[in-house]
């Protein structure tokens, strides 16, 4: 169809000059016609759905097929794509991000308003828009006042809906110093804890760098993988530092792993993460594996990716 702006007595006109009612392309079958982008509007009620299940983590294609089988469709033949679906949470989550950030700050408040010995901090960046935020409940802080001796930042989680890290700090407050920090190994970490932090002995959690082990050897070492993890594990729990020394070298020699650089690197911060150099101090067992699983285990419960600020202090 051509359409042409004609102007009469100062009043434009605009009038069809050519129109041909023959498609010049094949036409869709009725059950392809409804994945044309002008069909993909989601309804209310469908985004509704969408939002609750998102909100309770499932999956993308998990909530196509709950509203497949609440409408009684057949697999594949929903209207609405994944991609629509992403689509749409993905910008539910962008439209959320500053009214949750308002939402989050209203709840420390009013927790601050019902008990004084609530705390909370948090900053802003050049924008006035919420960068870093702490919370402690009254609970956590008098378990820290009385005892104290031992602090696990663990950053294993992150809230990708924000792309913002999630510390998770077991125990804290007030000011008081603990004698010993453990956190992943990670060179921002060390320097942040050297310059602000410098009264702590700061150690390595085992349980990250063992996490890594996969990563770091299982190519490598290939069928010899899971008997390096039992020579390290057993290397780690030696009692002094000169039986370490000497095992270290066996240990590298067996394996022939002189040349990788995460065997360097672990060498280097040898006195952050294995037993025989960090007697004397306290680490309130800690170290242990089955701790940070628990911490875990626990946040495993209710956290997810679209998880909001707000559900989350809730």
């Amino acid at each position: 169809m051509s359409i042409a702006k004609d102007i009469f007595d100062g009043i434009t006109h605009w009038i069809v000059v050519y129109f041909d009612n023959v498609h010049n392309h094949e036409l869709l079958s009725d059950k392809e016609v409804q994945f044309l982008s002008a069909y993909q509007n989601i309804d209310i009620v469908d985004q509704t759905r969408i939002t609750l299940l998102a909100k309770a983590g499932c999956s993308i294609n998990l909530i196509r097929r709950v509203i497949e089988l609440e409408k009684g469709v057949d697999p594949g033949q929903l209207p609405l794509t994944k991609k629509d679906i992403r689509n749409f949470v993905q910008s539910e989550s962008s439209t959320n991000i500053e009214s949750d950030a308002l939402e989050l700050l209203k709840i420390c408040k009013s927790l601050k308003d019902k008990d004084v010995d609530f705390q909370y901090d948090f900053t802003v960046d050049g924008c006035q828009r919420l960068e870093h935020v702490i919370w402690a409940f009254r609970d956590s802080i008098r378990a820290y006042e009385v005892f104290g001796d031992v602090v696990v930042f663990d950053t294993t989680y992150r809230l990708n809906r924000y792309e913002m890290p999630l510390g998770s700090f077991v125990r804290l407050m007030n000011g008081k110093h603990p004698q010993t920090i453990l956190t992943d190994q990670d060179l921002r970490l060390t320097e942040a804890i050297a310059n602000e932090l410098p009264h702590f002995k700061h150690a390595f959690c085992i349980w990250h760098i063992t996490s890594k082990f996969s990563t770091w050897f299982s190519f490598v070492l290939g069928s010899r993988y899971l008997q390096f993890k039992f020579e390290f594990q057993r290397l780690y729990e030696l009692g002094n530092i000169e039986e370490f020394e000497h095992q270290w070298d066996e240990l590298i020699s067996q394996f022939d792993l002189g040349s990788d650089r995460h065997i360097k690197l672990l060498y280097l911060n040898r006195a952050s993460w294995a037993l025989p150099y960090l007697k004397g101090y306290l680490f309130a067992r800690m170290t242990t594996t089955g701790r940070s699983e628990s911490i875990n285990a626990y946040l495993k419960r209710f956290l997810h990716a679209r998880t909001s600020l707000k559900e989350f202090v809730e």
